[in-house]
Formats: C-alpha cells, structure tokens, sequence
C-alpha cells in the first residue's frame, strides 16, 4: 500500500502545483503595430476583464509614434479586452478595442491598423 500512497501523494502535489502556478501572473510584452505612425501624437490603451479595468497605460510621442511600441505588464490567463485611443496633432482621437487571450509568458503583437474604429 505504501507505493500506492506515494503516487497518490504525487499526483495531489503535481495537481495543486499546477493550479497554483497557473494562477500566478505572466509576464506579457505587447507590441502595438501603430498604422501612421508619424500622424500619431498620443497612445492610450486600458486592459479589461470582465468590465473591469486593470491596467491602464498612455504613451505621447510630440514627434510622432514609432511603428512599433512596447508595453510590459503582467498579466494572468485568461481573456480580456485592450480598448485603444490613438490621437493625432489635430486633437482627433479614434477609439476602438481588440481581443486578448493570455495563456503563456511571451511577446504578443497586436496591430492597431483596420478593423473597426470610430471618432472619439
């Protein structure tokens, strides 16, 4: 019986390990493709779950954007939605909102070109 106990003890530890390391947060680094980048003066971007936010974060470029902008958080897995305000030297904004499905520590690439947008 005792090698029976053992695997049981095992597997009990290896499942709660699991568990609880899948609920600890990724580190996640998003990458914002940024359409028109020299047109663009203001990046603000807010993580949400549920409704909620959880993370809210806002980038200026007085020269205009980079094609590429970084944004490290961390994140745990699940899904959420990234909602977008890009605003230009005229002072108009376009907002819009894009899905984000967290399942592993990395670099996602999100493009902020297309799709549906909408003045602000």
């Amino acid at each position: 019986m005792k090698p029976l106990a053992r695997i049981v003890l095992v597997l009990g530890l290896s499942a709660t390990a699991l568990f609880v390391f899948r609920r600890l947060p990724r580190d996640v680094t998003l990458v914002y493709g940024v359409p028109d980048p020299g047109a663009v003066r203001a990046l603000e971007v807010e993580i949400r779950q549920g409704g909620a936010t959880l993370r809210r974060a806002e980038f200026r470029f007085p020269g205009g954007a980079p094609p590429l902008v970084r944004h490290e958080v961390r994140l745990l897995d699940g899904d959420y939605t990234l909602h977008f305000r890009l605003a230009g030297p005229d002072g108009l904004a376009r907002t819009f909102a894009r899905a984000l499905a967290v399942s592993e520590e990395g670099t996602i690439v999100v493009p902020l070109g297309g799709g549906p947008e909408g003045p602000h």
